[in-house]
């Protein structure tokens, strides 16, 4: 760990010391030629082969280095020769899956091809006074391009630092060559001095370019003290452009160790600025006012901001900093204090779209939760016209859920152009959104008039109601107004996926079978967690429920719908799971095993009539038929966008002639195959039934494509290649969706039913193992805390030695993957996957993983987690009362085995909070405008039975309070 901590460090020094008391060859030889010692290197590689160092491509590339360095063209040749075909030995080697064992072999690769670029450009040097003074020039504008590609091709900024100084202290030693060999022509031959003189200044300037960019890479990797060693280096003269390259590098780094704001402040003050130019000087006052922030000088840090964006008007950079400054000092109650900030943050996106588009949350941020939104919209309608529309697109979800609010008049603005130039990256949401408002409207306003028309209720309450439903009304009307202007624009368009929507509502729904087959696991799974003993009666709640149920399923509108599924079903339904017959089971225990009976039943039902696959001709012969001229593939718009993707968008040309029957844990969805006109396919789920809070999936797929922003920019997640899966879900009806699937996808719960299957075993039996072990503790035989948990703990471990062995899933993953390398790839990447859900789940205090929750992807590792959203109480505060933040069980922890679980998740899962921790990630107006989201589509009808809940659904100002608090608070600064 020490040598390796030494390497990142860029400490070879020290190794070099280290490496000659332990007699370490190799280690002596990679420490020796980074610090130009190349007499020992000569000497402990002599020309013959070595007994004591192994002949590997690092090895041979350091002889090929010691050649050039000596002038041995010929010999160097012969060394990259043998390192090309050492590499390509160790290439094939490697395991046939792509991973992370591959990137050291691709540096080398990197490496090999530096020797073969040094051995032209000392070829070049050498044939230089033959030539002549013409030859000269044509060999340094040869050496000019090949210092341009060595400035194009250097290692990823998250590669380690061993690898960035392999490569760039080898090219400092190629600069070295390149200015004394000039010298070495001047003073030979006089006419060519002007020359010679170039290529010098050509070798000094690519060396301090060297240097610059290393220290930036190193920086970036956390490392400021290491950075300001490598600055250091520079010797002699550079050039302007080069110098404030360090300067800039300096006081990043100064900024970076947080207590050297003095020194970086001084080092401005005594630099002369007069050689900058007005860019170059604006990015120094910019630098000046971070510092001076840090010294709390704040009046001073806000002049010097001013001074930075006055000398460069297009610097994003400055713009964005000055708007941060702002954000974190403003007074909401001052309109121009929080219109500044408004205007920063949009001059920022605006001089660099790219870069800075995702800095447009804290304007929404502003929008939803300033006092004075009235100045940040006055702020955005000087600048929306400067904007490209397609940088909204990401956010329309919060700009929807806005048009409830007060800044309604200032989302509309931005809707409308989006509805001009992308109409299908808002009309699935927008519609959705206009009914799910016509619903809420109706209802808000049926509940005021029943509070009015009452007599005994408060008349605070009945104004709330009344103000709540003139709030839903104004923004149905609003979405209303957006979705009219849509139809206007695009009529032929809206034509087409008004056709597409209504038969996803209408004709891929689950028959009644498969929905009393969801309504039986859901009863079951409920009598499992209901605290009652399985010897006791059947409590009196629960039996509402049950009531309330059966009236659900077999209610008249079914009856004249579905008559031969009441027939079959009814009378036997009734009979065994009805309350008010006098059949109904008389303990918990009978009523599980009823429960267990019909979901037998049905589940053989539904197999035997119902196959995997149907035809798209017999289950909508409109979709089957239909042309599609401008629709475009759903889900496209999802994710991070960028300039001119959306050019490339692939359009519909038809619906795959098979709809596949997904059946998971009860629940049965139709999936459909929507082909491009490319040839190009993706596979979506129709999913029907859905609850309210089931829309709250859609916000975290969004904070997903969120985080993977951040975890692309953070050095030891980017490593690693972390990603979370973030599956397009388009909303097509208030309670339809479709979701992205894949034929590979599986769940947790799916693997052990396949277990359960195949030794003939009852899936449900631990579960109820458990809970009549429970019954003592339930009933009051068993008291006491200690007493409780050791009851609990001899349950878990009788089920877990004879019922649930803990190598399950890894049976079923050697049975799936063709081979060890696969398996062992798998295995990395869903230990990665779990890890960072794990990390969000304890973050945002997400708890009920069960097994069908987790669904993973057999061929990648995929992980996405099912109905991941948290809870709210009636205050809007979440409800989290799971003892274990994440899920690692026994199986699991098999599965990646410890080193695994050491290794690869714990890594994971610590560079992750690093990342969401680090200063530029910034999550706060995220994670607010989440939460705020979240508590917008939060099913608050359901308490009103409760105690302690509201009268009414609280506002969205209520909402917009209440989202703060739920905040993270390692997030907020």
């Amino acid at each position: 760990q020490w040598l390796n901590s030494a390497k990142q460090l860029n400490q070879w020094d020290l190794i070099s010391d280290f490496s000659r008391t332990v007699e370490h060859s190799e280690l002596m030889v990679q420490s020796m030629w980074r610090l130009s010692d190349w007499t020992g290197v000569k000497e402990l590689m002599p020309s013959g082969s070595l007994n004591e160092i192994k002949e590997t491509p690092e090895i041979i590339t350091v002889r090929a280095f010691a050649s050039l360095v000596s002038g041995r063209v010929r010999e160097a040749e012969q060394h990259w020769a043998h390192a090309v075909k050492s590499s390509l030995d160790r290439w094939w080697r490697l395991p046939e899956t792509g991973s992370t064992c591959h990137i050291p072999s691709l540096h080398m690769f990197n490496a090999i091809a530096e020797v073969q670029e040094s051995t032209r450009i000392l070829l070049e040097l050498s044939n230089t006074q033959r030539r002549g003074v013409q030859g000269l020039v044509n060999n340094r504008t040869l050496v000019q391009d090949i210092m341009e590609t060595w400035r194009l091709r250097t290692p990823n900024d998250w590669d380690p630092v061993p690898w960035w100084s392999e490569i760039l202290m080898w090219r400092g030693n190629m600069h070295n060559i390149m200015t004394h060999a000039a010298k070495q022509i001047g003073e030979q031959n006089p006419a060519m001095l002007q020359t010679t003189q170039q290529l010098d200044q050509l070798g000094q300037r690519e060396r301090a370019w060297s240097l610059n960019r290393f220290a930036t890479a190193v920086r970036k990797q956390r490392m400021p003290e290491v950075a300001l060693a490598i600055l250091s280096r520079h010797q002699g003269q550079v050039e302007v452009s080069e110098a404030f390259a360090k300067l800039r590098e300096q006081c990043q780094s100064y900024l970076a160790l947080e207590d050297q704001a003095v020194t970086g402040l001084n080092l401005l003050e005594s630099t002369s600025l007069e050689f900058f130019s007005p860019p170059q000087k604006a990015e120094l006052f910019c630098l000046r006012a971070k510092f001076q922030e840090q010294l709390q000088e704040f009046d001073s840090a806000n002049s010097s901001y001013s001074t930075a964006v006055s000398l460069c008007k297009q610097l994003s950079d400055a713009w964005i900093s000055w708007g941060n400054f702002c954000r974190d000092r403003q007074d909401d109650s001052s309109a121009n204090w929080v219109q500044q900030t408004a205007t920063c943050y949009l001059q920022g996106v605006k001089n660099n779209v790219q870069e800075k588009r995702h800095e447009l949350i804290n304007i929404i941020r502003m929008l939803a939760f300033s006092a004075n939104s009235k100045a940040v919209g006055a702020a955005l309608a000087r600048h929306i016209d400067t904007l490209p529309t397609w940088v909204w697109i990401p956010w329309i979800p919060q700009l929807l859920l806005s048009l409830a609010h007060s800044e309604a008049p200032h989302v509309k603005a931005i809707l409308f152009r989006v509805i001009q130039a992308h109409p299908q990256a808002i009309y699935y949401q927008l519609r959705t959104c206009l009914l799910e408002r016509r619903e809420i409207a109706a209802r808000l306003t049926q509940t005021a008039r029943t509070l009015a028309e009452g007599k005994g209720d408060d008349k605070a309450t009945v104004q709330a109601a009344a103000q709540r439903a003139q709030e839903a009304t104004v923004a149905f009307e609003a979405a209303k107004e957006l979705m009219e202007a849509l139809r206007l624009r695009y009529n032929n368009l809206v034509g087409e996926l008004e056709v597409l929507l209504s038969e996803l509502g209408t004709r891929f729904a689950c028959t009644p079978e498969e929905r009393l087959l969801v309504v039986v696991y859901t009863l079951l799974h409920r009598c499992y967690k209901y605290p009652a003993a399985t010897t006791g009666e059947v409590p009196e709640t629960f039996k509402k429920e049950l009531v309330g149920v059966c009236r659900a399923c077999f209610s008249t509108d079914t009856s004249m719908k579905h008559s031969d599924f009441v027939n079959e079903y009814q009378a036997s339904y009734e009979r065994d799971l009805n309350p008010e017959e006098d059949t109904f089971p008389s303990t918990v225990a009978e009523l599980m095993m009823k429960l267990k009976a019909w979901k037998q039943r049905l589940l053989n039902d539904v197999e035997d009539r119902l196959p995997s696959t149907l035809r798209l001709e017999d289950e909508s012969v409109q979709l089957r038929n239909v042309t599609f001229n401008e629709v475009e593939i759903p889900g496209q718009y999802a994710g991070d966008l960028s300039f001119g993707i959306m050019e490339r968008f692939t359009k519909l040309e038809r619906i795959g002639a098979d709809v596949f029957v997904v059946r998971r844990h009860g629940s049965s969805y139709r999936g459909l195959e929507f082909v491009g006109v490319d040839g190009s396919s993706k596979r979506f789920l129709v999913q029907t039934s859905l609850t309210p809070a089931a829309r709250g999936e859609e916000r975290m797929v969004q904070l997903l494509d969120t985080l993977n922003t951040v975890f692309a920019k953070h050095t030891e997640t980017r490593r690693r290649g972390m990603c979370y899966y973030t599956p397009a879900v388009i909303p097509a009806w208030p309670q339809v969706r479709l979701f992205e699937d894949d034929a590979a996808h599986a769940t947790y719960g799916e693997v052990y039913d396949v277990n359960c299957a195949r030794y003939g075993r009852e899936a449900d039996l631990p579960v109820a193992l458990f809970k009549a072990a429970l019954d003592p503790a339930i009933l009051g035989e068993v008291t006491g805390t200690e007493e409780v948990l050791e009851l609990r703990l001899k349950a878990l471990m009788e089920i877990t030695q004879k019922h649930v062995t803990e190598n399950i899933f890894s049976q079923y993953m050697y049975k799936t993957l063709p081979n060890g390398s696969h398996l062992w790839t798998f295995k990395r990447q869903l230990s990665q996957q779990l890890a960072m859900s794990s990390f969000l789940s304890a973050l945002l205090r997400i708890g009920g993983r069960t097994p069908s929750k987790i669904m993973f992807a057999k061929n990648t590792g995929k992980l996405f987690m099912l109905d991941f959203h948290p809870a709210f109480d009636y205050k809007g505060i979440i409800e989290y009362i799971e003892p274990v933040p994440f899920r690692l069980t026994r199986n699991l922890h098999t599965f990646f085995t410890p080193f695994g679980v050491k290794g690869d998740f714990v890594a994971s899962m610590a560079s992750a909070a690093q990342a969401c921790a680090a200063p530029e990630a910034d999550l706060e107006a995220h994670l607010e405008l989440f939460f705020r989201d979240q508590l917008m589509v939060w099913p608050w009808r359901r308490m009103n039975g409760t105690s302690n809940a509201p009268a009414v659904n609280p506002s969205p100002t209520e909402i917009a309070s209440m989202a703060p608090p739920n905040t993270p608070k390692k997030d907020r600064r």
